[in-house]
């Protein structure tokens, strides 16, 4: 049974959706299911049969809502709202029939919709307490949904970090010294150092700096491409194109969840703002060279599309 449902809009909250997805997949995945279409659906299953039934057994629904969730017009230009095929208004709707917790969170600045601006069958979700997180305090508003919903499926409190700090104050050092995790390993290479991935990119380590030692997930140093992802990249190791593909050699314009599989298939993850900073610039195509601006995707980074620059997992 999949305790959680994201519900969302794919063109106006699906970076935010993934966001979330990856937070609540740590904190309750191996303990609840969660169910967002993007990682969940397989090739080949019914969308609309796992949609139904997923809303109908799950325990919690979280919606998404962004700024375009209720102008969103289908190509007629009617509000998708009050599309009775809309699958936002379906999962909602069947959410409130069975009048189970539903958390609406806004994101991207949006405001919650007022009972009069929503379908009759959808009026009922202006009466949910909803959750605003803003991306400059993305992890504040996480741990706020954290709370709620581990109150709403009677889970424990997990021990935050500074908790953990405070127990471990209150030990006697010895205790404290067999409790404090080992080191981290430093892999054994060198600055400079390069490997080919699994995409067929080379990779060179970008050793550990002590001033830096936040840059990457447990302080060590990591491997990332020197070069940007192409469309033959892409091609290769998803078997798909990309969304928004060009020139078989050019960079890939990637969405958010695009960017995730690529990286997922490589035992990659997406670099950190730090890890960028301290790596090399990647060579760029003239194309790119010329542009004011060119987006790379980030584990913090909002945006609908950006170039791709894949760290190795260690």
């Amino acid at each position: 049974m999949a305790g959680i449902f994201i519900s969302y809009r794919h063109e106006d909250s699906g970076g935010h959706a993934g966001r979330l997805y990856d937070r609540l997949q740590a904190r309750f995945g191996g303990e609840h299911k969660l169910f967002w279409d993007v990682e969940t659906l397989q090739a080949g299953d019914d969308f609309p049969m796992r949609i139904r039934e997923t809303v109908a057994s799950c325990c919690v629904l979280i919606a998404v809502i962004g700024k375009n969730w209720l102008s969103a017009a289908d190509e007629q230009g009617q509000p998708k709202l009050r599309n009775a095929g809309d699958w936002v208004s379906i999962e909602i709707r069947a959410a409130l029939k069975r009048n189970i917790s539903i958390i609406p969170v806004l994101v991207g600045g949006a405001v919650m919709p007022r009972s009069h601006e929503l379908p009759r069958g959808l009026a009922r979700l202006a009466d949910r307490h909803a959750l605003q997180i803003h991306d400059a305090n993305f992890d504040q508003g996480m741990n706020q949904l954290i709370d709620w919903l581990e109150k709403s499926l009677g889970f424990a409190r997990q021990t935050r970090v500074s908790d953990r700090r405070s127990a471990a104050n209150s030990l006697p050092e010895s205790s404290w010294l067999l409790e404090r995790p080992p080191k981290p390993v430093e892999p054994a290479a060198a600055a400079g150092d390069k490997k080919l991935g699994k995409d067929g990119l080379v990779y060179q380590w970008i050793p550990a700096v002590f001033e830096y030692s936040r840059a990457s997930p447990g302080g060590s140093g990591f491997w990332i491409a020197s070069d940007l992802v192409t469309i033959e990249n892409y091609r290769r190791v998803t078997g798909t194109e990309a969304a928004l593909w060009g020139i078989g050699e050019a960079p890939a314009l990637l969405s958010y969840s695009e960017a995730r599989e690529y990286c997922e298939r490589i035992d990659g993850r997406l670099p950190t703002r730090d890890e960028l900073e301290r790596a090399p610039r990647a060579a760029l195509p003239p194309v790119l060279l010329a542009s004011r601006t060119v987006l790379l995707w980030t584990s913090d980074l909002q945006a609908g599309s950006a170039f791709l620059r894949a760290v190795l997992k260690q």
